[in-house]
């Protein structure tokens, strides 16, 4: 995020075929947290043959530390559904204390949004595209 000084919204499109660490370029090489602290909102999709595709819960937490004064989030893709994943999505979330604004892909979000964040957000959006992302 260097090389973007003045960038506060990101949107990553990541290929189906591709690894979903890939989503972790654009802050790779970033000194200290300055830079990744001026994204306020963020679009996340992964999608195969137009359908949301299932992102590790792994790469969201890393992602979401990337941005960590977040207010704005998108989620078009679908959760890995097993309990395990959706407890450490739902600990991601939960993290970004200044979380305010939440878009989800998918019906299979709701179960991450724990109570404290739930009490934070002043805007909520699940729409279960499906299909296509919608950034």
């Amino acid at each position: 995020m260097q090389r973007w000084p003045s960038c506060s919204s990101v949107v990553l499109t990541v290929p189906h075929d591709a690894d979903p660490a890939v989503c972790l370029r654009p802050f790779a090489g970033t000194p200290g947290a300055d830079a990744c602290r001026r994204i306020k909102a963020l679009t996340l999709c992964y999608e195969k043959d137009g359908y949301a595709k299932s992102f590790p819960s792994a790469s969201l937490e890393e992602l979401l530390r990337c941005a960590p004064l977040l207010q704005t989030l998108s989620l078009w893709v679908s959760p890995l559904l097993s309990a395990a994943s959706l407890g450490q999505a739902s600990s991601a979330l939960a993290a970004l204390d200044h979380l305010r604004s939440l878009k989800l892909g998918r019906f299979g979000w709701i179960g991450c949004i724990g109570a404290q964040l739930a009490a934070r957000l002043t805007h909520l959006e699940i729409a279960d595209i499906g299909r296509r992302c919608r950034p």
